[in-house]
């Protein structure tokens, strides 16, 4: 993007931009499929945006316009339908039903979208949008300016009017990160804690590998409290600590009476809890070589327990496994896919020195599968943020 977003915001509406709000993207490192047992999720905010730029209407109508795909919808306040062409539009309009359903007074809004990465890829740019409405919108319309409010009001949206779980993870990530940290969020107490997360050493890589996303099953599909139950019955105190049990004969024996994909996808909840605190240890030691291989052990159990890898991701994992041959215990490198999974979009970690090395690998990626990959060389990032434009 050459122009800046309020200049951006001018030509199209040929007003000047009141507010401009922005909100990180986000990367899950383990965890993200475990929210509905009440598991922990790590994640970290980086450095792409999704930003919006607001001004005021004197009328009830909405004007968005998404710059990168110069896609231009308009609506009415009087009618907030949910339509399926309306993807990004939707979360605004949840944004706006929510705040008038908290009974403040919200008038037309002309409105800029803007984010370099596309919306189907699978780093959070969806939340990103989610947040950044709803930190706009209450900063244009002088609502109180409180987190609590926030999260309240982007609750509503997500679960009264998107029908949509309520992912604290995404939003507590987003709203709350510190640059040279990521986020641990606890389901089970909705509270998070900063991790640290600096190594000066390393790059972050975000890939959209382009493979179309077929889904061999529905994650929801798991998302029952027979499954949360018999969960919940291998959780036990040791040390102070929530932890499953590791009994092999005990977890079998709850396991029972179910299909043994059921078991298999079960069974990785249980180690990722595990791997969400081998990884919190590891970055909290400063320990590059245990955080990797945590991230490398949970990329295998996505791909042979939860079924939601593809060849494609397991070849780019193979090869970024590689920079670290014959290493034992200065591992430096890992990759994991992140988001819906199905084959789309990981996270790379790995010494900058081999950053080079990983763009020759997306060249042969494209030889040997067709598809042509992006990637986003990233760092982590503050959180979001909203402020009135001065020009």
């Amino acid at each position: 993007m050459t122009e800046t977003l309020d200049v951006i915001h001018f030509n199209e509406y040929g007003v000047k931009s009141e507010v401009i709000a922005e909100s990180p993207l986000r990367v899950h490192l383990v965890g993200e499929h475990s929210w509905f047992f009440g598991d922990r999720t790590l994640a970290v905010a980086v450095s792409k945006y999704a930003k919006l730029s607001f001004s005021k209407r004197s009328d009830s109508t909405v004007n968005f316009f998404f710059y990168q795909n110069n896609e231009h919808k308009h609506i009415n306040l009087g009618n907030l339908k949910i339509r399926k062409e309306d993807k990004l539009l939707n979360i605004l309009k949840a944004v706006v039903y929510a705040c008038q359903n908290l009974e403040y007074n919200i008038s037309g809004m002309d409105i800029t979208f803007s984010c370099e990465v596309p919306p189907q890829a699978g780093f959070g740019v969806r939340n990103a949008m989610l947040v950044a409405s709803t930190l706009g919108v209450m900063k244009l319309f002088g609502l109180p300016s409180d987190t609590e409010l926030a999260l309240k009001i982007m609750k509503i949206a997500c679960v009264d009017y998107l029908s949509l779980p309520y992912w604290i993870s995404d939003l507590y990530t987003a709203l709350y990160s510190k640059k040279g940290s990521c986020v641990l969020t606890d389901y089970a107490t909705g509270t998070y804690e900063h991790i640290p997360f600096d190594f000066e050493d390393s790059a972050i890589i975000l890939t959209d590998c382009k493979v179309p996303r077929i889904s061999l099953w529905q994650e929801n599909s798991l998302h029952i409290e027979k499954y949360r139950n018999m969960l919940a019955s291998l959780k036990k105190k040791k040390m102070g600590q929530i932890v499953y049990e590791d009994s092999v004969t005990e977890i079998n024996e709850v396991l029972t009476g179910i299909t043994e994909e059921e078991r298999r996808r079960l069974l990785c909840i249980i180690k990722e809890y595990q791997n969400v605190n081998d990884a919190v240890l590891a970055l909290k030691n400063k320990s590059l070589n245990n955080f990797v291989k945590v991230i490398n052990r949970s990329q295998d159990i996505l791909r042979d327990l939860f079924q939601i890898s593809s060849p494609e991701v397991d070849w780019f994992a193979k090869r970024v496994q590689e920079f670290d041959a014959g290493k034992i215990n200065d591992a430096s490198a890992c990759l994991r896919i992140t988001g819906k999974g199905d084959g789309r979009c990981t996270f790379a970690f790995m010494k900058k020195s081999d950053v080079e090395i990983y763009r020759q690998k997306l060249v042969e990626y494209e030889k040997i599968f067709g598809f042509h990959p992006i990637e986003y060389e990233v760092e982590t990032a503050d959180g979001a943020r909203s402020y009135f434009f001065e020009s």
